[in-house]
């Protein structure tokens, strides 16, 4: 699928009056800006004295409707915590507003607002027993009396129906064939929403008010891009577009594909679910603009734990978003990944300051790999919801793309982190070849496998190397794990149970088996090891280790090979202690150390030493407000050290650097989020 595709949002209706050849320049006007709210869905109450929006609590538990002056002030809550509450709609008179609610089970709720104050206005009461369709699939009639509404589907089956905006008896208008959504009144007797017609269509169709066979009023070709649907973009039969080449600008564009105005999203990168983001209002010429700008900044600290660690790129509310993706081979640079802006690039930034260089990459680059080599990095393309992704080679020396597949699965991407090779599952057909890449050599075939016949895993419960793949294959409650050299599959263990983790030591002689199994009605975690022979096939039966676990964690191989890393929850303190064991091939243990564990902890990653006789390990808490680094070693007396400590910093990967004196890290710090007033003068409106 070609990268460069269009995103629109269609909503059928009234011709734009303007002259759509000419070009409208919007006006912006920041009305509220926080630095710890997620901020969503800004509506403009149609007397425009009010805005209603949506924040998410700072505990990220609940999501609340807040109400705040047109003209900025201090917002007050409208709705309480504990509960998510989303997508509001004001009344015609100004004086309420209608959500979606998980109170209501996903269905709509109501309350009363003063018009005077902003304030809430007696209690919340539920207005449909049933939830309503995921987006703007709801909409009030112009008199405020009913609401249009779209179910879910139950059993292949949807419908539009209509009830009481108090609450009552519901009517259906009619089924729809598929989920419906940009639902509005176009007139107290009729309604208009959107499905997808054909595969290649998306359809707006109105039916009256009272019920009867639906009309098309038009359709839309997907063909060139994809559609999404979204009540309130409703600029009078305009179309509002945002294209992958052009991310965090929206377009206005008349039917028949005339540009009337381009809209700056502050920074905001999002290509789906922009009805949480941009409303239209009700004159079609105002648009109401939630912007968020990610905090996200490449940090890099000393491994020794002197000094404040610095950051790389400097922390912008203009700015798109950085991302480090490893170090250069010779530790004086650090790769970072700008994915958002119009042409993708890589940037390698000197850790001592001075001149970045930078690459050029494709339009819809999802991540990049860079090796310790430093001659090269792999850059996979494709977007997220697509099932293959294309993996290219970069040549850092001249900036130019060699392709090596365009069928790989993003899931599974091994590059080698101490040569310039790379690892991937290549989807063909009902098989997946693994394969290995070796620049200026071409790739080979480490296995092939069936896959008609497999409940697929995910990546965490396959392994390969170049000596090949091991594989879970589910049956019945029973696990069966499979490895494979070329064609040949051979049954290394079976047991009734569910597989966690698969890790093949780098020889292709010893597999580690994370999972928890079935015993006498009960389930327990465990971990194995198996000696394979040369073929993956297994020389001796599993072997339990570990037995005093409760739940495992990690599970690692050093780069020779010769120590497995196992991190795992004990039975004592299994809250608040993190247990590492080292582990040699045939299962003795070398060193057992403990290390604090944030509780409830939920993240990490994990890096070896170059000598294999220390990891470094990532541990932040949930939610993520505190990390730590640490230094373990597999051998000998060394006590663990903490060489990284942070608070209020959620940190998700960062990488060691191939002299092991700093790493780096992304820290995900609180977004800046605000509300926008965007203007666009000369958007005359037809009147329905």
């Amino acid at each position: 699928m070609n990268s460069r595709f269009a995103v629109a949002f269609a909503v059928g209706g009234l011709a734009v009056a303007a002259s759509v050849g000419a070009q409208v320049q919007p006006r912006y006007r920041q009305i509220y800006a926080s630095d710890s709210l997620a901020l969503m869905g800004p509506t403009l109450s149609p007397n425009g004295r009010w805005i209603a929006f949506t924040a998410q609590s700072p505990d990220n538990i609940s999501t609340q409707v807040f109400v705040i002056g047109a003209s900025g002030g201090t917002p007050v809550e409208i709705t309480g915590r504990g509960a998510t509450d989303v997508m509001p709609v004001w009344l015609p008179t100004s004086d309420g507003l209608v959500f979606r609610s998980s109170r209501a089970s996903g269905g709509l709720m109501a309350i009363r607002v003063d018009a005077q104050s902003g304030q809430a206005k007696g209690d919340l009461h539920r207005v449909t027993l049933e939830p309503v369709q995921l987006g703007m699939s709801y909409a009030i009639s112009p008199d405020g009396n009913e609401i249009a509404y779209a179910t879910g589907q139950v059993q292949g089956h949807a419908y539009i129906r209509v009830v009481p905006a108090v609450g009552g008896t519901t009517r259906t208008i009619t089924e729809v064939p598929v989920a419906a959504g940009a639902l509005r009144w176009r007139s107290p007797e009729s309604i208009e929403y959107a499905i997808r017609d054909r595969a290649t269509d998306l359809a707006t169709m109105r039916v009256a008010s009272h019920g009867g066979t639906p009309q098309v009023v038009r359709h839309y070709d997907l063909t060139k891009g994809f559609v999404i649907d979204g009540g309130p973009f409703a600029l009078r039969g305009a179309v509002v577009r945002i294209n992958a080449d052009t991310l965090g600008r929206v377009s206005v564009v008349s039917p028949g594909g005339d540009t009337v105005a381009h809209i700056d999203t502050r920074g905001s990168q999002s290509r789906g679910g922009l009805y949480q983001l941009l409303r239209i209002a009700d004159d079609g010429s105002t648009v109401m603009m939630a912007a968020a700008h990610s905090r996200t900044a490449v940090r890099l600290a000393s491994i020794s734990g002197e000094g404040t660690p610095r950051t790389l790129r400097p922390i912008s509310d203009t700015s798109s978003i950085d991302e480090a993706v490893g170090f250069s081979a010779d530790s004086r640079g650090v790769y970072s990944l700008n994915r958002h802006l119009p042409v993708p690039r890589l940037e390698l930034i000197p850790v001592g300051g001075g001149q970045s260089r930078f690459w050029t990459l494709p339009g819809d680059v999802r991540s990049v790999y860079a090796t310790s080599g430093g001659q090269f990095a792999y850059v996979a393309e494709g977007h997220s919801g697509a099932n293959h992704r294309t993996l290219h080679l970069l040549n850092l020396q001249t900036g130019k793309l060699e392709e090596v597949s365009n069928r790989v699965s993003g899931r599974r991407i091994y590059p080698n982190p101490d040569r310039n090779d790379i690892l991937f599952a290549e989807a063909n057909g009902t098989r997946f070849d693994f394969r290995r890449f070796i620049p200026g050599q071409g790739n080979t075939v480490i296995a092939s496998v069936d896959t008609s016949h497999l409940n697929y895993p995910n990546r965490a419960e396959t392994t390969f190397n170049e000596h090949g793949v091991v594989y879970h294959r589910v049956v019945g409650d029973s696990s069966l794990i499979f490895g494979q050299r070329g064609d040949v599959a051979h049954l290394i263990t079976r047991f009734a149970g569910s597989v966690y983790a698969l890790a093949l030591s780098p020889d292709g002689h010893t597999l580690a088996v994370e999972g928890r199994r079935k015993e006498g009605g009960k389930s327990r975690s465990f971990a194995q090891l198996v000696s394979l022979d040369d073929e993956l096939a297994p020389r001796t039966p599993p072997m339990d280790i570990l037995g005093t676990a409760v739940g495992f964690d990690e599970v690692t191989w050093s780069p020779d090979g010769k120590t497995l890393g196992v991190g795992y929850s004990a039975r004592v303190r299994s809250d608040t202690v993190l247990t590492w064991s080292f582990l040699t091939p045939d299962g003795k243990i070398q060193r057992t150390v403990q290390i604090p564990r944030p509780f409830a902890f939920s993240e990490w990653s994990t890096f070896w030493g170059k000598d294999g006789k220390h990891v470094y390990v990532l541990t932040t808490n949930d939610p993520e407000t505190k990390m730590d680094v640490w230094r373990i070693s597999s051998t000998g007396n060394e006590r663990p050290q903490s060489i990284l400590s942070r608070e209020a910093n959620q940190v998700w990967d960062f990488w060691l650097s191939p002299d092991e004196k700093n790493i780096v890290y992304n820290p995900d710090l609180p977004a800046h989020s605000a509300i926008w007033r965007v203007d666009l003068p000369g958007l005359a409106v037809a009147k329905p």
